[in-house]
C-alpha cells in the first residue's frame, strides 16, 4: 500500500451514552404539541356547531319571512324587449 493512501488522522474514541432514568409521567418532557392538537380539535368542533346554528337560524328566518316573487307581490311582469304586446287572456 502506498504511503499517501494511509490516513494520517488519529483514531477517534467512541463515547457511549449513559442510560437515562425512566420518565415517570407520560406528559413530562413533551412539548406543547399535545395542547395545540386539542385546541385545533376544539376550534373545528366549535366552527361546525356555529355553522349548524347559523343554518338553523337561516331556515327559521326564511320560514317566517319567505322571499317575495312576482306571483306573491302582484307586480306586473315586464314588457318583452321586442315591443310586442302580450296576447289578451280570455277568461
Amino acid at each position: 500500500m502506498p504511503k499517501k493512501d494511509v490516513p494520517t488522522r488519529p483514531t477517534i474514541e467512541t463515547i457511549t451514552p449513559l442510560t437515562a432514568p425512566a420518565i415517570k409521567s407520560k406528559r413530562a418532557g413533551t412539548d406543547n404539541s399535545h395542547k395545540h392538537h386539542h385546541l385545533k380539535i376544539f376550534a373545528l368542533i366549535a366552527s361546525l356547531i356555529m355553522l349548524v346554528i347559523g343554518g338553523a337560524w337561516l331556515l327559521y328566518y326564511l320560514s317566517q319571512n319567505p322571499p317575495r316573487t312576482r306571483e306573491t307581490t302582484g307586480a306586473p311582469s315586464p314588457v318583452p324587449a321586442n315591443g310586442l304586446k302580450k296576447p289578451v287572456e280570455q277568461g
